[in-house]
Order: structure tokens, then sequence, then C-alpha cells
């Protein structure tokens, strides 16, 4: 029997089992030449980007394996130019795609396709299209999201105003989102524009996409009201974000990677610790809340709520909270309470992990590979009157 056959269903949902597939194929002699394109890679969930990085380095650079060296398997990667994402690519071939005039000519094609939509859309005369493309190309600064932002803002406007709209518009991307953000608060009263700055923090330091339901518990928003409603008023509180958040098949995302830097170098509410800790505590009294022996785990789910996303990532977002984590009367109940929510938590954490990867053992804390499992066996040791280990 193959390794591939031993590994069973595990093959499909391990990264690591995947990866070694790939490889494999790659070193057979006489087999085709294998083409990767990966596309934005900065805009990869941090863990996951750190995951794939770290194995095209340990892969391709850091190798003895010769028959790596003469793999068939290649990869084009494509990525801003971020630090972080340098320290591993920096050693192989990189280009400029900037410095490419068929850059700009795609752009081009882009302003000419989505203009010609808006035509359709709104109407627009000849003369109003061509002043129209031509303000986009003035003023995209061979930036393909800027483009994107002003034609979704063009779909909302009538075209008479279109060309005001866009001489408005500023160049770049930070002049944009801060015309974003301050449309936002002129569009909303002093009590939507709270719900909104709660959604901005939730949703940049949010550990993965939230469905709507989970964002309207995280937020606290309209919990007095039906399902229907209170997800229909929280729809109309995203659109209130003015593009800075949109909803994707169901979840609700940031614009753009670019975003979070934006909104924690122009908003003071919106910093990593004071927002982690923000997360950590609401995750924790949805727990307190919802977590029961012989619960229906149903309610696990991203369509029920935020329970499934506080089980999972509350050790997580306290861990980034640092010093923020404070202690707190709720927490010390949490903690001391071996026997009650805490093995409900516990049982219902090392559940959800074992579900998502697929494997027997690998989601219970005390033997995850990562680091974040500390923070956890470090409240416990500080709140706990007697040895207990974490995974009995």
């Amino acid at each position: 029997m193959s390794k591939y056959d031993v590994q069973g269903e595990r093959l499909f949902t391990s990264f690591d089992a995947l990866w070694t597939v790939l490889m494999d194929i790659g070193r057979v002699s006489k087999g085709a030449e294998i083409y990767c394109l990966v596309d934005a890679i900065d805009e990869c969930e941090i863990e996951s980007q750190g995951v794939f990085l770290q194995q095209i380095y340990q892969s391709f650079m850091k190798t003895t394996d010769t028959s790596l060296i003469t793999s068939r398997v290649h990869f084009l990667i494509v990525s801003r130019p971020y630090p972080e994402i340098g320290d591993y690519l920096s050693k192989f071939q990189c280009v400029d795609l900037a410095s490419y005039k068929e850059t700009t000519n795609d752009l081009q094609t882009v302003i000419q396709d989505r203009v010609q939509d808006l035509a359709r859309r709104k109407k627009y005369s000849k003369s109003l299209a061509l002043r129209v493309s031509r303000l986009l190309e003035e003023k995209a600064d061979g930036t393909f999201l800027w483009v994107g932002i002003a034609c979704e803002e063009l779909k909302r406007v009538p075209s008479k105003d279109a060309v005001q709209i866009l001489e408005a518009r500023p160049r770049g991307l930070y002049p944009l989102y801060q015309s974003l953000l301050n449309a936002a608060v002129l569009a909303s009263n002093l009590n939507d524009y709270s719900h909104v700055k709660r959604i901005l923090v939730v949703v940049t330091f949010a550990l993965r996409p939230l469905a709507i339901a989970e964002i309207a518990e995280a937020c606290q928003l309209f919990l007095d009201e039906d399902v229907s409603s209170r997800l229909q008023f929280t729809r109309e509180v995203i659109d209130l974000c003015r593009l800075l958040v949109v909803v994707d098949n169901g979840y609700v995302r940031l614009l753009h990677t670019s975003v979070p830097d934006f909104l924690m170098t122009e908003m003071h509410e919106i910093q990593p610790a004071e927002s982690n800790y923000v997360i950590a505590y609401r995750c924790m009294e949805v727990i307190f809340q919802n977590c029961r022996q012989n619960m229906d785990r149903s309610t696990l789910e991203p369509t029920h709520g935020f329970l499934g996303y506080s089980v999972l990532h509350w050790p997580q977002h306290a861990s980034l909270a640092q010093t923020e984590f404070v202690d707190q009367s709720e927490h010390e109940k949490f903690f001391q309470d071996v026997l009650g929510t805490w093995r409900t938590w516990l049982d219902n954490y090392n559940h959800l992990k074992k579900r998502l990867l697929g494997r027997s053992r690998d989601g219970e804390i005390g033997r995850q590979r990562c680091t974040r499992a500390v923070p956890i066996a470090y409240c416990r040791r500080k709140y706990s009157t007697r040895s207990h280990e974490i995974v009995d």
C-alpha cells in the first residue's frame, strides 16, 4: 500500500501531505512541467501566508535534496513588496510588474470595461463616458484598486454627479480611504457611527472573515431584534462603512489588506493590543452566556452567531492583547471553574479543532505546534489554586 493510501482522507486535509504530493509529482523525470500561479499572497490570511512562504523557502532555498533543485514544479508568486514577505522571497528572482508597460495597458483595459458597464447601468452619454474614463486614468496613479473603489462609488450616484464625485476624490489609496471614512462619519448619526467603529475594530482584527450573524453578535448590534431584522439592520450599518468594509459571499471583509494600516494610522480607537482585548473580552462573554454541558453544537456554526469563533479564537486574541488583557472578576471565574464553563469550552474547542483539521488529536490545546496555547496555560496558572493540566 502506498504512503498516500495509508493517509486516506487526511491526505486532503493536510497542507504538509498535499505539498509532499506536489513535490513528488515534480520529481518525476519524464513528467510535464507544472506552473503554479499564486496571486496576491500579501492578501492571504497571516498564519496561512506564513506556512506557505516558509514551505517555499524550505523546499527551494534551504533544501539539500538535489531532486527538488531540478524539480519540474515552478511558482510565480505575485505580491506587494512587503518586508515580511521579502524575508522569504527576496533570494529568488524578482521583477517589478509596475515597470512593464503592459501594466498600463491592462489598467486602461480595466477602466474601459468598468466605464462601459457604468454607461449601461447609468445610461451615460458618450461624452460623459469619455470624461469619466479620462478622470479615472488621471487619478488612479496606476492602481487598479483605486479604479475599483471609484467605480463602485459611481454605481451609487446619478450620472449627473459622476464627474463631480471623481473630481472630489483624491489621488492615492490613503487619501481615498480618508475620503470614504469622512463620508461614513457624515452619513451616520452618533449611534450609527458607534456601530461603524465597532465593526471596523472587529473586522480589522478578526482572525478570519466573519459572517453577518457573527458580526452582529460580536459588535452587540440589534440583539433585541428577531434574527431576520438583526441581519438586515447589520447589513445597513455595514453599508455605512462606505466600501472600507464589504460583504463577500456572506462574509464581512475589509476592502483590501492596506485598509488596516490606514485605520490604525487615522483612528485612535483602532490599535492592535486594545482592539484584541476588546474582542477577547467579548468572546469570553459569549462563551459564558452560551457554553453549557450537552449543548447543541450546531450553535457553533458561523450562521448561528459568534459562539464558534469565540470558542476557537479567544486565546489568540488574549495573547495579541498582551498587557491589555487585564484581570477581571469574570476571567477569574472562568479559569477557576475547572469542571464547569472551562471544561465545556475546552470540549467544544477540541471538537471544532478536530473537525477543522480532520485529525483526531491535532486540535487539542496541549498538542498545538504554535505558541498560542501559552496564554491559556499562563492564565490557568495565574488563577488556579491547584495544579491541573490543561488537557487531561
